[in-house]
């Protein structure tokens, strides 16, 4: 069974420079439960601690849930649009 998305979180936390331990009573979940939405939490999990450039981070967000999402959504604000891969947000007029 797939640990749920704050479990994945920690474990993903815990192989950063600095770690995020697992702990017998869980703490640590209920405090990224705080600090992370489900949605940020799996953002999170894209991301390194390495530097990496924008077009390299895209392509682990361009298939995903949150960029499902995104599209689904995007008719709901014309105005705001997401040219990928090497250009950062824009507004359109």
């Amino acid at each position: 069974m797939k640990p749920d998305i704050y479990r994945q979180l920690q474990r993903h936390l815990d192989r950063m420079p600095v770690p995020f331990p697992e702990t017998e009573s869980g703490v640590e979940i209920s405090l990224l439960k705080q600090l992370f939405d489900q949605e940020e939490a799996y953002i999170a999990l894209q991301l390194s601690a390495i530097p990496e450039s924008i077009n390299r981070i895209h392509s682990r967000f361009k298939d995903g849930p949150w960029a499902k999402k995104y599209r689904a959504q995007r008719s709901l604000y014309p105005c705001f649009s997401i040219k990928a891969p090497s250009s950062a947000f824009t507004l359109s007029k």
